[in-house]
């Protein structure tokens, strides 16, 4: 569970980048998750290294977002020390239906924050920030996030 639940997070940011051209104000939605392998590496003296990946699709509150139906891919890692909660971070890069590619990195486990790096096209000079949380596990290795914050575009 501790495993599937470090690749949820890794996704909770790229769903952060929903926001329609010339946008700039709120934006959320829920991103399903297919989890990867997590690789664990026990570093000694009790401390623990994970690397985890996923691969996700967008589902954006608002239909029109150019973010919604887009997908991509996560990674990052997080490294933990004896029973404690690990202190995770990652980045993602999801392509938009228009092929645009959006920019995104991520902190947290289960709940955190994301940030909008920009990306490629639309994208390119897109910011903003905001916070996710897991919102749902499913059979299989699947799951979903949910996501909120504002994005800003030119």
């Amino acid at each position: 569970m501790k495993r599937y639940s470090i690749a949820i997070v890794i996704c909770a940011v790229a769903l952060v980048a929903g926001a329609t051209t010339a946008f700039a104000g709120e934006a959320g939605g829920l991103n399903v998750v297919m989890a990867k392998p997590t690789v664990t590496t026990e570093l000694g003296d009790g401390l623990v290294y994970e690397t985890t990946s996923n691969s996700q699709v967008c589902v954006t509150t608002d239909p029109n977002d150019p973010l919604n139906r887009a997908s991509g891919d996560c990674s990052g890692a997080c490294i933990r020390k004896g029973d404690g909660d690990p202190e995770c971070m990652g980045s993602c890069t999801w392509a938009d239906t228009d092929g645009d590619l959006a920019f995104f990195t991520w902190t947290g486990q289960t709940a955190g924050s994301w940030k909008m790096q920009g990306g490629t096209g639309k994208w390119a000079k897109a910011s903003g920030s905001g916070t996710w949380m897991a919102a749902a596990v499913y059979a299989g290795g699947m799951g979903a996030n949910s996501w909120k914050g504002e994005i800003d575009m030119e």
